[in-house]
């Protein structure tokens, strides 16, 4: 994927690091009462997967680009 923005969130800093990937046709702020209840003992990461809520929409749909980099 190059070129494109990745729309990713962290917050908190305990560990392990949570990171909250969502499904098709959704977004990181489908996570958000989870990130909201747990990043005060962990640290939380959510992402917009390519093609999802702010992340760039791949020029090309195959697999390998709508996977993270």
């Amino acid at each position: 994927m190059t070129d494109q923005k990745l729309n990713v969130a962290a917050s908190g800093d305990g560990e392990p690091t949570l990171v909250f990937v969502h499904g098709f046709c959704c977004a990181m702020g489908d996570w958000k009462a989870q990130v909201d209840a747990l990043s005060s003992a962990f640290r939380c990461v959510a992402l917009d997967l390519p093609g999802h809520g702010a992340s760039s929409v791949p020029s090309e749909i195959t697999l390998a680009e709508l996977g993270p980099p």
